[in-house]
């Protein structure tokens, strides 16, 4: 069963390096100007699983079949992409299509690089697109209670769909994220329903200078700290050597040049590892 990944942030991030080092491809044209992607790129790539290959030898089985995921590499959002801003709605519709969002932050200096507002500041880049995201959804909420109210005696189920979006659209209007609600196990089912952006789980990669350690960015723990949610998924990662490793021939020379920066997996591995635990995904193995 296949789930889709959507790669999003800012233009000039390193969306598309970073989707062509997870797919070990170059089908994602990356370039220094904004909307280089305009349309998805779109690639499915197998979940990195040992315990599968050693069953695979336990059963002597001719073919081994990895779970695999969908990435998604959406062009990049600007400020008021709600609005239209950057053919932004358009962009903002292949969002909802993805299970678990990837928020590609920059947070390297280049000035061999653009960047779309003309400075690096991470944690404004960052509340950019979580603000875009959330007026997404309130346009959307504010379609479909209209839409309901006209609707209201056609379902039993309408009136409860209206109350929880009411609820949604006051939490929206003050342009706070909807996990700031609770809900009760019925109301997340009517939830999911309503196909709303911020209900999304989402992972946040830091994309770093290729010289720089991962450990030793400023940046990281501000962006831990605005979070300020411990459940948070936070990968560092360089998309551009990401994207050098993924064109090694071998798994030796792969293992090599990460022993050579002090790595024991790559920043693909762990980004496809936590986007399958973020799904809250079980692997169940079949053979014979």
């Amino acid at each position: 069963m296949g789930f889709s990944c959507g790669i999003v942030g800012l233009p000039n991030v390193g969306k598309s390096t970073l989707f062509n080092a997870l797919t070990n491809s170059q089908n994602a044209k990356a370039s220094n100007y904004a909307f280089c992607t305009i349309e998805p790129n779109k690639a499915i790539v197998e979940v990195p699983d040992d315990r599968l290959n050693k069953i695979g030898k336990i059963e002597n089985s001719k073919n081994i079949v990895p779970t695999q995921l969908n990435f998604i590499d959406i062009a990049g959002l600007v400020k008021g992409a709600s609005k239209g801003e950057g053919l932004g709605n358009k962009f903002l519709s292949h969002i909802k299509e993805v299970d678990l969002i990837l928020h590609v932050i920059r947070c390297f200096e280049d000035p061999d690089i653009d960047h779309v507002e003309n400075s690096l500041d991470p944690i404004r880049d960052m509340q950019i697109i979580e603000d875009e995201l959330i007026l997404s959804d309130l346009v959307s909420a504010e379609e479909q209670l209209k839409k309901l109210k006209k609707e209201i005696d056609k379902d039993i189920g309408n009136k409860e769909k209206i109350l929880i979006l009411e609820k949604i659209i006051k939490n929206l209007t003050a342009e706070k994220s909807l996990k700031n609600l609770n809900f009760n196990e019925d109301e997340e089912k009517i939830l999911k329903t309503f196909n709303l952006i911020s209900t999304k789980p989402k992972i946040f990669i830091c994309n770093l200078n290729e010289k720089e350690k991962l450990d030793n960015n400023k940046y990281i723990n501000l962006i831990r700290s605005n979070l300020n949610d411990e459940r948070s998924i936070i990968i560092s990662i360089s998309a551009e050597i990401e994207s050098q490793i993924s064109q090694l021939e071998n798994e030796v020379e792969k293992k090599e040049f990460l022993d050579s920066r002090d790595g024991n997996s790559s920043g693909v591995d762990r980004i496809i590892k936590s986007s399958y635990s973020k799904l809250n995904l079980i692997t169940y193995f079949t053979a014979g």
